[in-house]
């Protein structure tokens, strides 16, 4: 068995089959939207909309959708849609793939 082709995967995302599921820690009302650092065992996340009404979940949404090049429909708030720790489902896309589009964006 080959060792080295299995994927280490970083702590804030789960393999789920044909899709993943991203940890997320979310910052609204931030001065600028920013991927990561990371926190804990999941990706912070800050945007520029405030948490009224959703318009921070719908901000998230739309981008991680932006940076993992996929239709913001392919998202989805399975947990924590009130608080700032969030887990999404992101259909139809490997974690590798996910990683592999989201760690070159991500701040130190």
């Amino acid at each position: 068995m080959n060792r080295s082709a299995i994927p280490v995967l970083p702590s804030w995302i789960i393999a789920q089959g044909d899709h993943c599921v991203l940890r997320v820690r979310l910052t609204p009302r931030a001065r600028r939207e920013q991927l990561g650092p990371v926190y804990g065992d999941a990706l912070k996340i800050s945007v520029l909309a405030p948490p009224v009404d959703g318009r921070a979940n719908q901000a998230l949404l739309q981008r991680l959708a932006q940076c993992l090049n996929i239709p913001p429909g392919r998202l989805a708030i399975l947990s924590g849609a009130t608080g700032r720790q969030k887990q999404i489902a992101v259909h139809g896309l490997s974690a590798a793939t996910a990683t592999a589009r989201l760690s070159p964006l991500l701040s130190a």
